[in-house]
């Protein structure tokens, strides 16, 4: 729950502890500040009526700035409920620190504009939530990010015992000196572009910058830059602005699959879905049938790379309904007597080079993200932003050209190979860009379609 993975969503959450939990739709993140001299005035003010104050500019500054991530967190919150970390590694290296969070939340509750709503649950590692009363005058205040805090975070390894999912903390930074400080150099130079040219909605709300987050205790696995207009639906980033011009997402097709057969198969590029070669994908006559089984096609492969190759077995759903977990045969209409193993069969007969990747997902996700932040420092010399989505890129309509020559020139340089990819826009038309002219691709048959991905499956614990 503390990731911010759950903003713009409202849903609940079944747990050990407390059985149905509320969920929040939004996080308190640490990123901004007043966008306006009238709105830290009312800040200021409202801090001041209620007897809050400090005779440190410093301390007053800070006051300022966690208001402003508290009433952030409430403008977009789907469902008035904030999830508010307070652990020691939440404010690591922050714009200011657990004092001043502890202070601001204190005074929330006593003059009854903050509630708890909801107890933490030790069991299934979840933060408390909270109620934030908005106020009318909250409504119309603007923000903008000041680009303090981390910009780069190391996480510690997940372990599994059981049904129980442990570590993902956030780890010192001192154990990763002089390393971290050439990457934290790169995020910083590439969140003062964003904040050029800042991504907005409709009412000029901004979404901020981003981090690159680290997992496995490495600087070289994962490394994927985050933001929090990545949790929004794709039509709704693609309704938003940047620098109050239309975007569209340019977004590269079965990243994983494509860096593992650029590297361990032929290295010639999919001409297209390559999900759709897969026999129990490509035999669905039904196009709805077709879809779901192209997103199991992806779910499995994503099980197996996640787990070193040695999944034999469904994954657990992840699905839940009415506060249960929703099995992987029921979720995609499985017969009763289906088997993982042959479904896995049929997988790596297609990609039989799957069977010789010595490297984990969490080492494909470090290469998707060093082509993903290679072509956003290249786009960004030329005075273009574009803002990460995982393996997608969000970028102004006029610069999709450069956009897209930026992303093939940096996989050329890191796999060797470019790979298929798509454009969508607004109107969520959407047209396929194949790999770069030149390069031989991959036959395939001709009655292949081509499926827009609408879920993440990329690392599974």
């Amino acid at each position: 729950m503390a990731d911010g993975g759950n903003i713009q969503r409202d849903y609940k959450l079944e747990t050990n502890e407390y059985g149905i939990l509320d969920k929040a739709g939004a996080e308190v993140w640490m990123e901004f500040e007043p966008k306006d001299q009238h709105t830290k005035e009312v800040i200021l003010d409202f801090l001041a009526v209620h007897g809050l104050h400090s005779d440190r500019p410093s301390t007053q500054e800070k006051f300022v700035w966690c208001m402003s991530d508290v009433i952030m967190a409430t403008q977009y919150s789907t469902n008035g409920l904030i999830c508010w970390p307070f652990g020691n590694e939440h404010f690591t290296g922050a714009a200011y620190g657990a004092n001043i969070a502890n202070k601001i939340k204190n005074f929330l509750f006593n003059i009854g504009l903050l509630s708890l709503h909801q107890k933490s649950s030790k069991s299934d590692g979840l933060a408390r939530i909270y109620r934030c009363h908005m106020q009318p005058w909250m409504s119309d205040l603007k923000f903008k990010p000041h680009g303090k805090g981390p910009a780069v975070e190391v996480r510690s390894p997940k372990v599994r015992r059981g049904a129980k999912i442990t570590g993902g903390k956030k780890l010192s930074r001192r154990q990763f000196l002089p390393d971290i400080q050439t990457l934290e150099a790169d995020i910083r130079a590439i969140n003062a572009m964003l904040m050029t040219q800042p991504l907005t909605d409709s009412v000029g709300k901004q979404y901020g910058v981003c981090k690159r987050i680290f997992n496995q205790g490495s600087l070289k696995a994962g490394g994927r830059l985050m933001g929090r207009w990545q949790s929004l639906p794709e039509v709704d980033r693609l309704h938003l602005l940047i620098g109050n011009e239309p975007v569209c997402e340019i977004d590269i097709k079965a990243m994983f699959l494509s860096i593992c057969n650029a590297q361990f198969g032929s290295g010639v590029p999919f001409q297209h879905d390559p999900y759709l070669m897969i026999p129990f994908v490509r035999q669905n006559n039904d196009p709805e049938t077709q879809k779901a089984q192209r997103k199991l096609a992806k779910l499995l492969i994503s099980a197996f790379l996640s787990n070193g190759g040695k999944i034999h077995r469904f994954p657990k759903g992840k699905k839940v309904v009415d506060g249960k977990v929703v099995p992987i045969k029921k979720q995609y209409n499985l017969p009763s007597k289906a088997k993982a193993k042959d479904y896995y069969s049929e997988i790596l007969s297609t990609f039989p080079f799957l069977r010789d990747v010595p490297i984990t997902a969490h080492d494909l996700m470090y290469q998707e993200s060093e082509i993903i932040i290679q072509a956003m420092k290249s786009l960004q010399q030329s005075g273009i932003v574009t803002y990460p989505v995982h393996d997608c890129l969000l970028t102004r309509v006029v610069d999709e050209h450069e956009t897209v020559l930026a992303l093939q020139d940096a996989m050329l340089e890191i796999l060797g190979s470019t790979m298929l990819m798509d454009v969508t826009y607004q109107d969520q038309t959407s047209k396929i860009i194949p790999p770069r002219e030149g390069v031989r691709l991959i036959d395939a048959p001709d009655y292949m379609d081509f499926w827009e991905d609408d879920e993440d499956f990329d690392v599974l614990e």
